[in-house]
């Protein structure tokens, strides 16, 4: 999923401000966050799944939504 979501943030003008999560078949996850989704933006994958949050306080949901 990194090679597929690194060549489709290439051709995103708008990629700064997005976020995209990719989960393949075997399990694995890629991830982007843009600089510019609000106060505090992020993302944490793991085996089978992607968790992205924006215009949040900090990582707190996006940490227990991973959970």
């Amino acid at each position: 999923p990194g090679e597929a979501l690194d060549r489709a943030t290439a051709a995103d003008e708008g990629r700064d401000r997005r976020q995209v999560g990719v989960v393949s078949v075997d399990g694995s996850a890629a991830q982007h966050t843009g600089e510019g989704p609000g106060d505090w933006a992020g993302h944490r994958s793991g085996p089978n799944y992607a968790a992205q949050g924006n215009v949040l306080v900090g990582p707190e949901v996006v940490d227990a939504v991973a959970e």
